[in-house]
């Protein structure tokens, strides 16, 4: 039990940070004058900062150092978990379905640069494209 303590104080540490960097987001609709884009763009801030204060403080509250096995535990959750939580201004303010929401979120914090939003067409194009950069020894 004592090792999903340290788990949970860690990614509620990650999302405590996350959700601070998520809040300068803010700045970019401001600057554009599109602000309807506030609202989601701080809710999503502040569900990450809540879950992140409730695994640290409650769940995992816990002195243990952690392991190389947290730490993959920690990592691995953080790729899962982070999107669920930013895909909330995707749905709010493109209207997206919670799936392309997801995918959107995911692409966005893998820096793929993958997008369903012009359709699959598109997203042909940036992989082919992408796939023509590549030395030909790499293409199978």
């Amino acid at each position: 039990m004592g090792g999903l303590k340290v788990i949970f104080r860690d990614l509620g540490s990650v999302f405590i940070i996350v959700s601070i960097i998520n809040t300068f987001a803010v700045l970019i609709p401001i600057f554009y004058k599109e602000y309807y884009a506030i609202l989601p763009i701080l809710l999503s801030s502040g569900v990450l900062a809540l879950v992140g204060l409730f695994l640290k403080f409650v769940i995992g509250r816990t002195k243990r150092n952690p392991l190389l096995r947290h730490a993959v535990a920690v990592a691995g959750l953080c790729w899962i978990f982070i999107p669920l939580f930013t895909v909330i201004p995707f749905m709010m303010i493109s209207k997206l379905d919670f799936l392309s929401g997801y995918f959107e979120s995911m692409s966005g914090w893998t820096t793929t640069g993958l997008t369903m939003l012009g359709g699959a067409k598109k997203v042909y194009l940036i992989q082919s494209s992408f796939i023509g950069l590549l030395p030909s020894g790499l293409v199978v």
